[in-house]
């Protein structure tokens, strides 16, 4: 069976507000972010789900975000991201919060 544990990312931060900051870096290295803008976007975190490669698995981070706009456009973006797994239980879980 596998451990089940309290999980954060590697700062220590909820995993909404890891994916709100990410968000929120990118479209500012795009030059698409300004906090005052007329529009804004919401968003809603519709899959997290990760296993860390213990018991001989696929160590991955799946993630699915729904963004929508208050002009009422909406986007959905899926990732799944492999990272390098471990098969002792506390480096797993290191190296998925790492990941």
């Amino acid at each position: 069976m596998p451990r089940r544990g309290p999980h954060q990312d590697a700062d220590g931060e909820p995993f909404e507000e890891f994916v709100r900051r990410a968000l929120i870096a990118e479209l500012t290295i795009a030059e698409l972010y300004a906090a005052s803008a007329p529009i804004t976007l919401t968003g809603h975190l519709q899959r997290l789900d990760f296993t860390s490669g213990v018991y001989f698995s696929d160590a991955v981070w799946d993630l699915a975000l729904t963004l929508k706009s208050s002009n009422g456009k909406s986007l959905v973006a899926n990732e799944h991201y492999a990272f390098k797994a471990s098969y002792g239980g506390d480096a797993g879980c290191q190296n998925t919060a790492q990941a």
